[in-house]
């Protein structure tokens, strides 16, 4: 068993992100994260029942929006839209940390470029897309995993910000996806499914929570759950466990 620098920022991304939900509300949030791996590899055909994060993406605020709906005076509501505003805030941390953990894995990366490229990554052995595609060859590519962590922080600071903070997570997830499947070396699993999804997440919340009104600060709260959480994630992607 090992610890990889993927493994490790994987690891800790899912730590703040997990910090950032109310200990009363991590019942809700960890039905949530079972039943979306239980039901990806079924959704996700490519992904033979490895983690895919694109998948992830797009399956895990529609389980969470159903876990919250009730019935009240003949009408389906959602019981706590604020519960859906954390949620999606902390992914959108996690996800922009984690961003940086692809860099140094060389998981999601661009296509392969000329050394003379302005900002050009080189991956040796060791790296995936060497590893996995190249031979153990060097090669360049293009820098798009950087532009992706800047996006995905910029996402996360306008889901934070914004009253309108669960539409943004939808559209923009969504936006995301279909720029990452263009510019990368490898094509993301289950992208257009996810999409789809990520869509009518924005929909439905529009429709049923508006509004919601974003804290002035994030309020981290550690505790043994986030702890186990986080090395979970991180021993997991670090071995490549086949569950994940």
């Amino acid at each position: 068993m090992k610890i990889t620098p993927y493994g490790l920022i994987a690891g800790f991304a899912a730590f703040i992100g997990s910090t950032l939900i109310d200990l009363n509300d991590t019942y809700y949030i960890a039905v949530a994260l079972v039943i979306t791996f239980l039901i990806n590899p079924y959704i996700c055909g490519k992904c033979k029942g490895n983690f895919s994060l694109s998948s992830f993406i797009g399956i895990f605020p529609i389980v969470l929006l159903l876990l919250q709906i009730r019935l009240k005076n003949n009408t389906l509501i959602f019981n706590d839209c604020n519960l859906l505003k954390t949620g999606m805030v902390a992914m959108s941390l996690a996800i922009a940390i984690g961003r940086i953990g692809c860099y140094f894995a060389g998981c999601c990366t661009g296509k392969p470029c000329d050394s003379s490229f302005p900002l050009s990554i080189l991956y040796k052995k060791g790296s995936v897309i060497s590893d996995k595609f190249h031979n153990n060859k060097d090669i360049y590519v293009y820098p798009t995993v950087l532009l992706e962590v800047v996006l995905q922080f910029i996402l996360f600071c306008a889901v934070f910000v914004s009253d309108y903070g669960l539409q943004i997570f939808g559209v923009g997830q969504a936006f995301m996806l279909y720029l990452t499947n263009t510019w990368r070396y490898q094509q993301r699993a289950n992208c257009f499914v996810s999409m789809i999804s990520l869509f009518l997440f924005s929909a439905l919340t529009y429709f049923n929570c508006g509004k919601v009104k974003s804290n002035n600060y994030l309020n981290f709260n550690p505790n043994p759950i986030s702890i186990l959480f986080s090395i979970v994630i991180g021993l997991g992607l670090s071995n490549d466990f086949h569950s994940f």
